[in-house]
């Protein structure tokens, strides 16, 4: 009597199962690759938001009052500059805050500026926040 030994049961089983974590693998790493390619372009757009943000900053703090002068540029930084509005298209998704401070040099004939825009984009567990700060100044003339 000849006793047959099979290995094709044992091979067929183990190439199912590498298969089977084979299939897995490129799965998880198909839904990480689309998660990283969503939270990239949130970051980026959270960069560009808050950079657009910063240059409307800049855009009211020195041509908002009409004149170019510091008291006018002054009134802007401590009081009256406003975050952009929510319907711009670009910043779809996003929100934009500015702040701004101003100091003077020891003589008070020189204001510096610093505007900070803080941008947050995104919704959920995909969301990212950039911040842009830019500086100018003005001499008394």
């Amino acid at each position: 009597m000849s006793r047959e030994r099979g290995f094709l049961m044992p091979l067929a089983a183990f190439l199912v199962v590498m298969m089977a974590l084979f299939a897995l693998t490129m799965s998880r790493n198909t839904g990480q690759s689309a998660i990283s390619s969503t939270q990239e372009h949130i970051s980026l757009q959270s960069f560009y938001a808050a950079e657009s943000g910063a240059q409307m900053g800049m855009s009211q703090l020195f041509f908002r009052a009409g004149a170019l002068d510091r008291a006018s540029a002054d009134d802007v930084c401590l009081n009256t500059l406003a975050d952009p509005p929510a319907n711009i298209p670009g910043f779809a998704s996003c929100t934009v805050t500015l702040a701004c401070t101003r100091n003077t040099n020891a003589a008070d004939t020189v204001s510096f500026y610093q505007i900070t825009s803080t941008a947050n984009c995104g919704a959920g567990n995909i969301t990212a926040q950039r911040l842009v700060q830019v500086s100018s100044l003005i001499r008394e003339s």
